[in-house]
Formats: structure tokens, C-alpha cells, sequence
């Protein structure tokens, strides 16, 4: 799954500039082809366009931090939570029937699973982020 959504932002990250740049360049040619106006208009646009990629890759970044920390809370949560339903089936299994236990062993699989699915969700999202900001700056 890494391999695919990496694979997807990385081509879409390879075209979206190209074409950006296309339009670009045919515009501010189109522009700089006028006296005087030119030489002004082809300034304003390289730094407009510096600008953008700045504030877009600064975006990105704040993204990719913004959702690392969102999924932490999550995840520190399910963490704790199997830890403890492991540590009651430790506690309990003395003293109780081994279905008993084997239930709540298997709740502490279900909660270690959610963390697997939420890290590699989030591990996931901040790849495509980091390859869309990476690829088109």
C-alpha cells in the first residue's frame, strides 16, 4: 500500500509541475515580448512564483506536522489500552477460565491492530504530502 499511494503522489507530483510550467512560460514569453512591460512583468512573475512554492512547501511542512501530532493522540491512547487488557489477562488468568482470558487477549489484539492501521494511515498521509511538496518545488 506505501508502494501504491507513494507511486500515485509521485506521478501526480512529476506532471503537476510540468504542466504549471508549461502555462508559465508561454504566458510570461507572451508578456516579456512587450516593451518596457516586459522586463517589469517577467520580475513580478519569478517572484510570485518563488513565493508560491515557499508557501506551498511551508504548508506542506506544517500539514505533515499538524497531522503527525493529530494521530499521536490516537495512537498513544490504543497503545496504553493493550497494554492494559494484556496486562488484566495476565492478572486474570489464574483465577479465571481460559476462555475468559483468551477474550481478553484478543481485545488486546484488536487494540495493537488499531494502532498497525492508524501508524501506517498516518505514516501513509505524511508520505504523500512530503512527495507532493518535495517533487513539485
Amino acid at each position: 500500500m506505501i508502494a501504491a499511494v507513494s507511486g500515485i503522489s509521485l506521478i501526480r507530483g512529476f506532471l503537476n509541475p510540468a504542466i504549471d510550467s508549461l502555462k508559465m512560460t508561454a504566458a510570461g514569453r507572451t508578456l516579456e515580448a512587450v516593451p518596457w512591460i516586459g522586463d517589469v512583468a517577467g520580475g513580478t512573475m519569478d517572484v510570485a512564483l518563488g513565493v508560491a512554492v515557499l508557501l506551498k512547501n511551508g504548508i506542506g511542512v506544517a500539514g505533515m506536522i499538524f497531522i503527525a501530532v493529530l494521530a499521536l493522540m490516537p495512537l498513544v491512547e490504543f497503545l496504553i489500552l493493550a497494554f492494559l487488557y494484556q496486562l488484566v489477562a495476565a492478572l486474570v488468568q489464574p483465577v479465571s477460565d481460559r476462555r475468559i482470558t483468551t477474550c481478553i487477549s484478543g481485545v488486546s489484539s484488536g487494540y495493537q491492530l488499531m494502532v498497525k492501521v492508524i501508524a501506517s494511515t498516518t505514516l501513509l498521509f505524511v508520505l504523500s504530502i512530503a512527495l507532493v511538496v518535495a517533487v513539485t518545488s
